[in-house]
């Protein structure tokens, strides 16, 4: 979170480009780079990249609650693991599309919320693996999960690939966390 907000007090406050080219420059997602440069490292720093206030405001606040809960369940290293594959599986769900999809491929994305998206696939995923007090959190966030994704599918400027992508990586991770039986 500290890296979000640092670097969104420097785009907007620090440097002298306009936000589309210090994002690029910072690293956001960028189809056309990453398939002609090599520049993978794209997929993980875009996620610490936002430009407008809203949007880190409201990554960060899903990031801290549910973050902190998982910390908590998961540990330092398994969290780090959803954490990443979370951001990755989100990058590379919007990577694939914009790569097949020419009308989007000069589009650039950046942003967490593939992250919160992958928390809430965790958290689907530990509902239907494990139950009990897992499914009764699973029955609470519902309603959350219901109104993130109508409000991503009325939305023509979010991603949804990558909120499909961060999603499918969070269930994934816990459901291979839970067959390796590390949760």
């Amino acid at each position: 979170m500290a890296i979000c907000i640092a670097v969104f007090v420097y785009i907007n406050y620090f440097s002298k480009d306009n936000k589309t080219s210090e994002a690029m420059h910072l690293g956001a997602l960028y189809t056309p780079y990453v398939k002609n440069r090599g520049e993978y490292w794209r997929f993980i720093t875009s996620a610490f990249i936002h430009t407008e206030f809203l949007h880190l405001f409201m990554n960060m606040y899903c990031i801290f609650y549910l973050g902190r809960m998982f910390e908590t369940l998961l540990g330092p290293v398994r969290y780090l693991i959803l954490v990443l594959v979370s951001i990755v599986m989100s990058s590379l769900a919007t990577y694939y599309y914009s790569y097949r999809d020419s009308s989007v491929d000069n589009s650039i994305t950046i942003g967490a919320s593939g992250l919160f998206y992958g928390f809430l696939g965790a958290i689907i995923g530990l509902g239907l693996f494990k139950g009990g007090a897992f499914f009764d959190l699973l029955r609470g966030y519902l309603p959350c999960i219901a109104i993130n994704l109508a409000f991503t599918l009325m939305n023509s400027r979010i991603s949804k690939t990558g909120h499909v992508g961060g999603l499918v990586g969070g269930y994934l991770t816990m459901y291979i966390m839970y067959l390796l039986k590390v949760i």
